[in-house]
């Protein structure tokens, strides 16, 4: 990633972490995997910064990719119940 890359992640990151933080925490009622599920959409997101910078709504891309970690994140939970 270069510099302007890194730049313009960090800019959607300043704007955004914040409103998908609050979504995680309500959906999962807990603070620190709402953490640790941002880490991932962000992580996914500096891997794809090129193909992200071109999309239309990159709001609308990470709102997408954090409901797959949340859904991901009820299935595992869900399995976790069902072996308890």
């Amino acid at each position: 990633m270069n510099r302007a890359e890194a730049s313009w992640l960090h800019t959607l990151y300043i704007t955004y972490a914040e409103t998908l933080y609050r979504i995680a925490c309500y959906r999962l009622q807990d603070a620190n995997r709402a953490q640790d599920l941002l880490h991932s959409v962000f992580l996914a997101a500096a891997q794809k910064v090129p193909a992200l910078q071109a999309h239309e709504n990159p709001l609308g891309w990470l709102l997408r990719a954090l409901n797959y970690e949340l859904s991901h994140e009820f299935a595992r939970q869900a399995k976790q119940t069902a072996q308890e």
